[in-house]
């Protein structure tokens, strides 16, 4: 018993110089004030980018998002944004946009027989054969022209869609039901 006392008190005493010795103190300015901040992000300089204005004009710059830019023709300068939406922006805009500009999501009009193809290799040269159906032909001067994106709801079609809705449906019976509505 004694011992057992011993130990809880010396983990007590242990655990209490540990947490003065790494006690933590708010930040504080090389002026010994707190930093106030009008904006709760941090924009900080980058070494790889040179900002021309100094950072009161930085943290004044306007915040947008890639619903704000949809209908900007130019890519937006000396704007804030998360990254999200600069992603979101980079992508979709319809005006300077990767996929606008420079992708097609692939389309068949007729989903693949699975129960006549072979192998693995069949499979794929039907989806070579229907891409050459599908196409995509650069015009003249315009560089190797739009690449052909397919997506698995697009090869498989329908069966990933009912795959995808049957284990909705599974899950919500196991998880969800009588207790909560499937919607």
């Amino acid at each position: 018993m004694l011992l057992a006392t011993t130990r809880t008190n010396h983990g007590r005493l242990l655990a209490a110089n540990i947490a003065k010795r790494y006690k933590s103190s708010p930040a504080t300015s090389p002026g010994g004030a707190q930093p106030k901040h009008k904006d709760r992000f941090n924009y900080n300089r980058s070494s790889l980018v040179l900002f021309e204005d100094d950072l009161q004009q930085h943290a004044s710059h306007k915040r947008v998002t890639a619903r704000d830019l949809a209908s900007c023709r130019t890519p937006p300068r000396k704007v804030k944004m998360l990254a999200r939406d600069f992603i979101h922006d980079s992508l979709y805009n319809p005006h300077y946009g990767y996929f606008p500009k420079n992708a097609t999501i692939f389309s068949s009009d007729a989903p693949f027989d699975f129960t006549e193809l072979k192998d693995l290799a069949h499979f794929q040269d039907q989806v070579a054969r229907r891409y050459v159906e599908y196409g995509i032909v650069p015009a003249p001067g315009e560089g190797p022209g739009r690449q052909v994106w397919h997506t698995p709801t697009e090869l498989f079609k329908p069966w990933y869609g009912q795959a995808i809705a049957q284990s909705l449906v599974s899950e919500y019976m196991v998880r969800y039901f009588p207790y909560e509505d499937f919607i």
